[in-house]
């Protein structure tokens, strides 16, 4: 696992691990989790006592599964991607939210439905 690094590609990781597909998926899975939960935007923003934490959580759920645990390097390797994925989602988000067209005055906002305004028409 040493040779892991931050541009280390997911394969290689997986492969570092020794983890099946299946293990993997739940490794995945666990970690986006967790990672979900951490309100910071960076993992080395996190206090060493929540990436601690975190670790211990995601090893213990793990090891429960019978699957390898992990260590600090795959930690932050994984934790890197899941809050860049969790801030661009929150960004994508906010800005969809903040583009949202306010209906005109006066205006219905449902557009013209020939079929629907058939019978306005008899």
């Amino acid at each position: 696992m040493d040779l892991v690094t931050q541009k280390s590609s997911a394969d290689k990781v997986r492969t570092a691990l020794g983890h099946s597909w299946i293990q993997w998926q739940r490794f995945l899975r666990l970690t986006s989790q967790e990672g979900n939960k951490i309100e910071w935007t960076s993992w080395n923003d996190v206090p060493s006592d929540v990436q601690i934490t975190t670790l211990n959580t995601i090893n213990a759920q793990l090891s429960l599964e019978g699957i390898q645990p992990i260590n600090e390097k795959i930690l932050k390797w994984r934790m890197a991607q899941v809050i860049k994925n969790k801030t661009r989602r929150t960004t994508v988000q906010s800005s969809d939210e903040s583009q949202t067209p306010e209906p005109q005055h006066g205006r219905s906002a449902l557009s013209y439905d020939p079929v629907r305004h058939l019978d306005d028409e008899t």
